[in-house]
């Protein structure tokens, strides 16, 4: 009976062991293995010439502190510099048209299979993506004008103008309004049979108006571009009349139907009154000149870094004559500097 006893208290031994090591087993295929490395998120695949192209991107995975690479990359993006131990993300950056060796418009398009590598010595993971560089396009902006009228600077602008903006806000100051101007402009006189008699010079308060000068994206650089007032008024465009042939001076031409719809540059509009450098205020962003008749019909307005909306201040003549609607031009004729971040020149109506 005893050496049955000690048979059975072995056998239970041997199966506790057993039980025992198999759990040990169960334990160890919990652990699971590194993730490989990977990014968080995808980089943005629009930048601008002259803006700055900003990506702040993290990673998890891998065993140990991960390095980042770049391949494939246009000569204008690069990593930040950063020895990954202060923080768990880092900074791609760059500015399309002025880094890298300053190319301009030649990094405008598309660049195909970017790839941000990550890896910690071992492992390694890709995030492939591309960027499309395009011109930070410039753009006019206006309401129709009227004679003896001012424009409503918060209407035209957006902006509230009872607050002083706040700096670097992205607007240049908005120029005061409730003061005219004065211009003085010379007009030809007509004999009965509308031939030109002589001239006279007269004298008129202006009404300041604006044009809002907007920008897609806020640029690194300063940008100073020229503008010019212009008109499709033609004093040779006269009246054909089957028993008369009309010919320039005359006021058939001067005030003739192919002319009724188009404003005269000095006489309807100007950039600037022949009297209103005394009278308005001055604007540091804002710069008039002259055009070889004497009239300030031209100028430059500057947006200094950051800024994506500025103005330039016309001034509307009240001539108080009779005048259907009119339509004169503001175009941007010229970038004087930051040309590379610029898109083609706009023109834009002015209708009074």
């Amino acid at each position: 009976m005893r050496a049955d006893i000690v048979s059975r208290t072995g056998s239970a031994s041997r199966l506790l062991v057993t039980l025992v090591f198999a759990s040990a087993l169960i334990a160890c295929k919990t652990e699971k293995d590194p993730d490989d490395p990977t990014i968080i998120g995808v980089p943005p695949a629009e930048a601008y010439l002259g803006v700055e192209y900003y990506y702040n991107f993290g990673a998890y995975g891998g065993e140990d502190i991960l390095d980042y690479t770049l391949t494939n990359a246009p000569s204008w993006l690069a990593l930040e510099e950063t020895s990954n131990k202060a923080r768990q993300g880092i900074i791609m950056r760059g500015v399309p048209g002025l880094s890298g060796g300053s190319r301009g418009e030649a990094d405008l398009g598309r660049q195909l299979g970017i790839n941000l590598v990550s890896t910690d010595g071992s492992m390694s993971g890709v995030q492939p993506f591309d960027i499309e560089v395009r011109y930070n396009a410039l753009s006019l902006e206006n309401d129709t004008f009227t004679e003896g009228q001012s424009s409503d600077s918060g209407a035209d602008t957006g902006t509230e103008t009872d607050d002083e903006p706040e700096e670097n806000d992205g607007f240049c100051d908005v120029p005061k309004l409730d003061t005219p101007g004065e211009h003085s402009f010379t007009v030809n006189q007509y004999a009965e049979d509308g031939s030109v008699s002589g001239t006279k010079t007269i004298t008129a308060e202006t009404q300041p108006v604006l044009v809002r000068v907007l920008l897609d994206q806020p640029s690194v650089t300063r940008v100073a571009v020229a503008f010019e007032l212009t008109s499709e008024y033609n004093p040779a465009s006269c009246d054909k009349d089957p028993d008369t042939d009309y010919l320039p001076p005359h006021q058939r031409c001067d005030h003739s139907k192919a002319n009724e719809a188009d404003a005269t540059v000095g006489h309807d509009i100007v950039a600037l009154g022949s009297n209103s450098q005394t009278r308005l205020e001055e604007l540091d962003y804002l710069v008039y000149q002259q055009d070889e008749s004497g009239t300030y019909s031209r100028g430059v307005v500057t947006l200094e870094p950051g800024i994506t909306e500025c103005y330039i201040r016309l001034e509307v003549i009240d001539d108080s004559f009779p005048e259907k609607q009119e339509t004169a031009k503001l175009k941007l004729t010229e970038v004087r500097s930051g040309w590379r971040a610029w898109a083609p020149i706009t023109k834009k109506p002015i209708p009074l």
